[in-house]
């Protein structure tokens, strides 16, 4: 299912690699997508809106009992402080972006939020971060929408905006979702490298799903450059040994 470019002039989220807004044919009707802003960030209800969003999709598509506790009913309390920290995290975004981040939001005709995605330079853990290689934070698709290709071509968007920015791209799947992602053509973390090791060990310290609930995957977007790991492997061995002492 092919997107069209919808023509209208617009505040790019990405200073480097913008998207202009699309649509993507659905058996349930036409979405539309467009990059989530800066003066959405600065409105309480996008915000609060697209924070909901992930936070329930999480919430549904893992088996991770960290996230299975939001859910339930008595919990209301924990369920919208993690709303309310997601509200922080996506703010965070906007603060700490190097102008390749960015976050898109597919829309139903009655404005409901059916897809989305949060894409940064790989920060996540502890100082170790690569310049160079996409992060995939966040991605997630409506269960009514789901099978009609929405997050396969979210994702061959915003990696056609990044090729000429990013050489890989990473990120944690949940186990249910791994075999759609290796149809696109991510790959485990490969744990008889050295170094691809010693980062999934160090991402284990902060990640309590992992491996349980989750999997590091990782693809290249430019098959002949340098990988992550390589760029990454002094500052990957240097932190372990700091660790060790």
């Amino acid at each position: 299912m092919l997107s069209t470019t919808v023509n209208q002039k617009t505040t790019f989220t990405s200073i480097n690699n913008p998207i202009r807004a699309f649509k993507i044919k659905t058996k349930l009707g036409n979405v539309v997508v467009r990059e989530f802003k800066q003066e959405n960030c600065s409105s309480q209800h996008d915000l609060t809106q697209l924070s909901k969003f992930f936070v329930d999709n999480f919430i549904q598509g893992s088996t991770s009992p960290g996230w299975k506790k939001f859910g339930r009913h008595e919990n209301l309390v924990m369920y919208r402080n993690k709303v309310l920290s997601f509200n922080y995290f996506i703010e965070s975004v906007f603060k700490k972006d190097d102008g390749n981040s960015n976050i898109l939001v597919a829309k139903d005709k009655f404005n409901n939020i059916v897809g989305a995605i949060i894409t940064t330079k790989l920060r996540e853990v502890r100082g170790l971060s690569d310049s160079k290689t996409m992060y995939i934070d966040s991605l997630a698709v409506a269960q009514e929408y789901r099978r009609n290709n929405v997050a396969k071509i979210l994702m061959e968007k915003v990696f056609q905006a990044g090729k000429d920015i990013y050489t890989d791209v990473i990120l944690a799947g949940y186990n249910r979702a791994v075999p759609f992602y290796q149809k696109l053509g991510f790959k485990k973390v490969d744990l008889q490298n050295p170094i691809e090791k010693m980062y999934y060990d160090i991402l284990r310290e902060d990640r309590t799903d992992i491996p349980h609930y989750t999997k590091l995957l990782h693809m290249p977007l430019k098959p002949d450059a340098e990988r992550w790991w390589q760029r990454m492997s002094g500052r990957i061995i240097n932190y372990r040994e700091q660790m060790m002492k």
